[in-house]
């Protein structure tokens, strides 16, 4: 299964993002923004992170109504 950063890299890539993969792992996991970033773009990879997050706590949660 591919990391969280990886698939926000490859999303943001379809739209043309100028994020490097590094460049999303920076921002993903050290809140740090690379030089020269477009904040556009930095705030898409935030916002689909926030997103994942939701979705799995959910999909956990879902689960476990179904199995208890």
């Amino acid at each position: 299964m591919a990391k969280i950063s990886e698939v926000i890299y490859n999303s943001n890539a379809v739209e043309n993002s100028s994020l490097t993969l590094e460049d999303t792992e920076k921002i993903l996991l050290k809140n740090s923004i690379p030089k020269g970033a477009n904040l556009r773009e930095v705030y898409e990879a935030k916002i689909l992170q926030t997103l994942q997050k939701f979705y799995l706590k959910n999909q956990i949660k879902h689960y476990h109504e179904t199995i208890f």
